[in-house]
């Protein structure tokens, strides 16, 4: 048997009691401990029975769906990047470019503009 409380935000909370349900979580309270808190912080207590194994890789799920990390790239990309090793530097050497670039513009903006110290000397 596991027993828990996760705390989780108002946008997060769907999310959750969804996960929980798909496997087959049991969710006793949706609680707050405090009024006007911003932003608002939910206590979700749950409990189940079942095989240890099973029980982590439920809570694994439902932490996973809490943090978005449910949401990853699709497999096909990833396996198409692994059958293609030069591939997988792709999005380094792209964010390499971006950062670069990006870089390069804020010194284009900001190259002219002299502190005030330095305009009085």
């Amino acid at each position: 048997m596991a027993q828990g409380e996760l705390i989780t935000t108002s946008d997060e909370l769907h999310g959750l009691l969804k996960a929980l349900r798909s496997k087959d979580f049991h969710v006793t309270t949706i609680r707050n401990h405090m009024a006007g808190e911003h932003p608002q912080y939910l206590f979700v207590r749950f409990w189940k029975q079942g095989k240890a194994v099973e029980l982590a890789k439920g809570l694994r799920y439902a932490l996973d769906a809490q943090v978005g990390a449910t949401r990853t790239v699709p497999p096909i990309f990833v396996g198409w990047m692994f059958a293609h090793p030069r591939s997988i530097n792709f999005p380094f050497f792209f964010a390499g470019i971006l950062k670069i670039t990006y870089d390069l513009l804020l010194y284009r903006e900001f190259s002219a503009i002299r502190p005030a110290e330095e305009e009085c000397v």
